[in-house]
């Protein structure tokens, strides 16, 4: 991926206007909620999030708190879509909701940090942002269908992509040779070697070199899968040790349970990329993003 082809293209919500006006100041939004970067997968765009993106925006999120990033090419290697893309674009991002707040709510502290909602692939770009880039930057750390530890769905794109599928295949890859972004964040499969969720809230297995959180950088991290998942094979690829930290009140009709800490999984029947247009799905994400 060469630096001629790296663009960051903001993805613009329909919720509301671009402009404040004054009927926008008057809409009951909660400017003190924590702004949200949202990260894609494999083949996938900004608009893949149209749906929960409008969803959250009418829960009372401003428009201007909601924003994707495309990742360009939407299939190239993850270490370098976190370094040179999403990045910038979290700054970037806190820079436009600051000066938006000078406008319409003075008052309120300039943000400092963002909560990353990812899906599938996306998943390994966005960890390796919050463990190795700027923890700092995040609060909540979401995967959605996360391919955390890889997944062999994809190994029949190994060569035919951009270079993702060498990420994410073979799963739970046992040599930096075979996936360096793998190995460094996961560890030796199976072993309680690497802290999966560095500066989390949760707690790490025996053995597990902990990094615990300390004042400046404190993450949240949770992951959501579903059962029977195409794209996410195995399907424990999706699950991070040392997720959770908090309780989550999960409401009872939602067919979803907590197993282990920090990982939920979805018990009714939605498909991989649909997820994100999942009714039940999305009011999961919207309990977990309001934790205080």
């Amino acid at each position: 991926m060469g630096k001629s082809s790296i663009l960051l293209l903001i993805f613009t919500m329909s919720c509301a206007s671009e402009r404040p006006t004054s009927d926008h100041l008057k809409m009951d939004y909660d400017y003190t909620k924590t702004p949200v970067v949202f990260v894609h997968g494999h083949g996938m765009t900004s608009s893949s999030w149209n749906s929960l993106v409008n969803y959250l925006c009418e829960s009372g999120y401003p428009k201007e708190y909601l924003r994707a990033i495309q990742l360009t090419p939407n299939d190239g290697p993850n270490i370098e879509a976190a370094e040179k893309q999403i990045a910038p674009f979290v700054e970037q991002f806190l820079a436009d909701v600051n000066q938006y707040l000078v406008f319409v709510q003075p008052m309120i502290q300039p943000k400092t940090k963002v909560d990353i909602v990812s899906h599938s692939m996306g998943a390994l770009s966005a960890r390796w942002y919050a463990a190795k880039i700027r923890p700092e930057r995040i609060r909540t750390w979401v995967s959605l269908a996360g391919a955390n530890h890889g997944s062999d769905a994809l190994c029949l794109y190994v060569g035919r992509d951009n270079g993702a599928a060498d990420d994410v295949c073979p799963a739970f890859a046992d040599a930096k040779e075979k996936s360096l972004i793998q190995f460094v964040l996961n560890g030796l499969p199976h072993l309680p070697d690497v802290d999966e969720t560095p500066y989390g809230l949760g707690r790490d297995s025996p053995g597990v070199k902990s990094i615990p959180p300390d004042e400046d950088r404190s993450i949240f991290y949770i992951t959501v899968r579903k059962i029977n998942d195409e794209w996410i094979i195995p399907y424990e690829s999706a699950i991070l040790d040392g997720a959770g930290g908090k309780t989550i009140a999960i409401p009872v009709d939602l067919p979803a349970i907590e197993d282990p800490p920090g990982n939920i999984q979805m018990k009714h029947k939605v498909r991989h990329d649909p997820m994100l247009e999942d009714e039940k799905t999305m009011r999961l994400l919207r309990t977990i993003l309001e934790l205080k």
